[in-house]
């Protein structure tokens, strides 16, 4: 498995992302820690040979964070050292904590990127803390990006267009500040903020951009002027009482935030292994109970799922919506999650992700169902009125026939209360109704609704100002939390055929046979009209009708006619078909958690036994004279036990006494009809007997000539019709055989 994270020219994979160290251009210790999203530099140096040579590469969704021990050196050739397209904390471990990255490389355009010692697309967040970092770059130091600063130490160079160039917004500090002399400015030619010196030029050389400040306040980087100016519009009581409420909101953040972080999820948490294990022990064998001249033995293939991730459109869907905060446990995979619901919250914004219409968005929402779902309504409103838009995300059309209800259900992603449909799947019945499902199934994505994600430095401001460490406390008594940060909202609609396997026999392989026809499975049961039941299954909403669906003769008719009704409008807004977890506990807030689930599941089949067979036996094109042709089965005869299992009670071939071959052989010098056994109501034939040729002169004795096993369609209707070829003087052989209805 890729992890999204470039190390020295290479990706980083669950294969090798232990054996770091031992890459091409790293020497110390470099580990990865998958579960965390975390990267440890214990004394390491990082250096890139190629013309693209990113040091480090972070695409990790929810970012990564960079533990450093002792000295560390990270050295592009001719890229960035340092590359984030999502959020990077580097923090100190050791109290000698050092990160240093040159970058030799410098654009004379000064607009190219790949000179940047360290980077940040867009909006990205890049937080240094308790831990000393130097940059040293011929073009560029620090780069775009949002940046934190927090009791660190900063020093940059950035020869050519800036030590600290086009930031997205002025850093952040705590503990640390901005030595006096410097300031931020955005320049008109580029939309950043870049550091500038007393003369208002940007800085190029050496530069402190963050020293600690030996206390726990925070820098407000504000002139003297401007506190002056403050102090003297301020009587001294307010003044301290603006302090102890600015202290005591910044204590109340640092408990939670501190809080929250001594709580861990185990990733099994959100393993489910029950919704979809089909734990049922199938019978060996069943018999078709109306006049017991067929028994049908179990064809069963496994089929296991590890960590599969589904998400479950189940009866607790009122509690997913973006912003909603969840437990972590088994239960937010189950379709109906517990949420945080006692605790009050502060307000959210939220935001539409469409390819066109531009990114609509509401703000200072309460963050319950009802107020999102307002504040969606109204992002769609914005979304509709315009013209460019359509709804996102392709079709996905599949067809897959189930054999048991757990299978049904898992390729719906739904839990028990969504699965009453009025279709049934019996694989395993004692009544001679075996049945199973074909669903067609259509899904479409149509758009996504994202919480602003500015909580991950400080997951306290989801709670109201209110909400003491100590009340957080008592209501998560221990257990971990996150919070749904996007939900997608999209259509499901399913049309499920219910077959009965009197009529249609098929094996593991869903191989699909009856009455004489053998197709794929999808094909020949979509196109047939043999069905005893069907339903529609449908979520999101369409106007589509069942007997619309009914008329359609062929597979691909059938999906064009879902496809055409899977349209977005104001009235079919959808609903959810998948979200975004993101752990608002544990060290490193932001991390995306998905529900997993693990189980075995069958693919199960029929083998369909007769009690006898009946044969027409065509030797018209055989040179037979005055000799004989000899057709004879080798067959084990079985009962079925109270218990379901299998009980063979006899076997019969050419070793055994005449009285027992009699039954199941026949001698012929022209073409005729006859029925082979002699067994009792209750007695059948286990699969796949031996269908043996023999001849012979005039006046000679038999001769083995042919032989072949008889196969599950051969057997299904128990009438065959048996061609032969040849001549006794030589050979006889099979020339064809094939099943029909008697």
């Amino acid at each position: 498995m890729e992890y999204r994270l470039w190390i020295a020219d290479r990706w980083l994979t669950s294969e090798n992302c232990n054996n770091i160290s031992n890459f091409s251009g790293v020497s110390g210790r470099v580990s990865y820690d998958p579960d965390s999203r975390t990267l440890t530099l214990d004394n390491a140096t990082i250096t890139c040979y190629s013309e693209e040579g990113t040091c480090i590469r972070n695409y990790i969704d929810g970012g990564i964070t960079i533990k450093l021990i002792g000295s560390n050196t990270i050295i592009p050739n001719k890229e960035r050292g340092i590359y984030n397209h999502q959020p990077l904390t580097i923090k100190g471990v050791t109290s000698d904590a050092t990160l240093t990255v040159r970058n030799s490389h410098m654009n004379q355009d000064i607009g190219l990127l790949n000179d940047a010692c360290i980077y940040g697309e867009n909006q990205t967040s890049i937080t240094f803390k308790d831990c000393s970092v130097i940059v040293d770059g011929e073009g560029k130091g620090l780069a775009e990006g949002v940046w934190n600063f927090i009791n660190c130490t900063v020093r940059a160079k950035g020869g050519k267009a800036g030590s600290c160039w086009n930031l997205a917004s002025i850093p952040s500090y705590k503990d640390c500040a901005l030595p006096t002399g410097f300031y931020w400015k955005k320049k008109l030619k580029y939309s950043g903020y870049s550091l500038v010196d007393a003369d208002d030029k940007v800085v190029t050389d050496w530069v402190t951009v963050a020293e600690p400040t030996g206390d726990t306040s925070e820098s407000d980087n504000a002139s003297e002027t401007d506190n002056a100016s403050e102090t003297d519009n301020a009587s001294e009581t307010d003044n301290t009482s603006e302090t102890n409420f600015i202290d005591y909101t910044r204590q109340r953040h640092e408990d939670i935030n501190e809080g929250l972080r001594e709580i861990k999820h185990k990733a099994y948490d959100l393993l489910n292994s029950n919704m979809y294990d089909d734990d049922y022990s199938y019978p060996e064998a069943i018999e078709d109970a109306s006049d017991r001249d067929f028994a049908y033995i179990l064809d069963k293939r496994e089929s296991s799922f590890s960590e599969k991730e589904i998400y479950v459109r189940g009866s607790g869907y009122e509690n997913i919506y973006p912003g909603a905060i969840l437990f972590v446990d088994s239960d937010i995979t189950s379709g109906s999650p517990n949420p945080l619901g006692r605790i009050p919250r502060s307000k959210i914004s939220i935001y539409g992700d469409f390819l066109a219409g531009g990114n609509p968005s509401q703000s200072d929402i309460d963050p319950n169902n009802s107020d999102v779902r307002m504040a969606i309504n109204n992002i769609m409103h914005t979304l509709l009125s315009d013209s460019r838009y359509d709804a996102p995300g392709a079709q996905r059309p599949r067809t897959k026939i189930h054999t048991s209800q757990k299978s049904l259900m898992m390729d719906l992603g739904v839990d028990s209360s969504f699965a009453g449909c009025n279709v049934n799947v019996r694989a395993s019945t004692t009544s001679s109704e075996q049945s199973f499902v074909q669903a067609t199934t259509l899904d479409q994505d149509y758009f996504t609704i994202r919480l602003k994600d500015d909580w991950h430095q400080d997951p306290a401001s989801l709670f109201a100002d209110e909400v003491t460490w100590d009340d957080l406390s008592r209501e998560l008594n221990g257990k971990a939390i996150a919070i749904v940060t996007s939900v997608t909202y999209g259509r499901t609609f399913s049309y499920m055929k219910e077959y009965s396997a009197r009529q249609f026999t098929f094996d593991s392989s869903q191989k699909v046979s009856g009455y004489g026809q053998s197709a794929d499975a999808s094909q020949s049961l979509a196109e047939s009209s043999s069905y005893t039941n069907d339903e529609i299954f449908n979520l999101g909403g369409t106007s589509l009708t069942i007997s619309a669906l009914r008329g359609k003769s062929t597979q691909q008719e059938l999906e064009e006619a879902m496809a055409d009704n899977m349209r977005f409008s104001h009235a079919n807004q959808g609903v959810i078909t998948k979200y975004t977890l993101q752990l608002i506990t544990g060290p490193t807030p932001g991390t995306v958690v998905r529900p997993l689930y693990s189980g075995t599941q069958y693919q199960i089949g029929y083998t369909k036994c007769p009690r006898r067979l009946f044969a027409h036996i065509d030797v018209s094109r055989v040179h037979i004279g005055p000799g004989k042709v000899k057709v004879q089965l080798d067959v084990d005869c079985f009962r079925i036990t109270e218990d379901g299992e299998i009980d063979i009670f006899k076997s019969v071939d050419g070793g055994s006494s005449e009285r027992d071959q009699d039954p199941w052989y026949y001698t012929f010098s022209n073409s005729r009809n006859r029925e082979y056994g002699n067994l009792d109501s209750g007695e059948y034939i286990y699969k796949n007997p031996l269908l043996r040729i023999r001849s012979k002169r005039g006046g000679g004795s038999y001769t083995a000539d042919d032989e072949r096993r008889l196969t599950a369609r051969e057997m299904e209707t128990g009438a065959l019709n048996i061609s032969l070829s040849g001549s006794v003087y030589d050979s006889v052989k099979i020339r064809d055989l094939e099943p029909f209805n008697p």
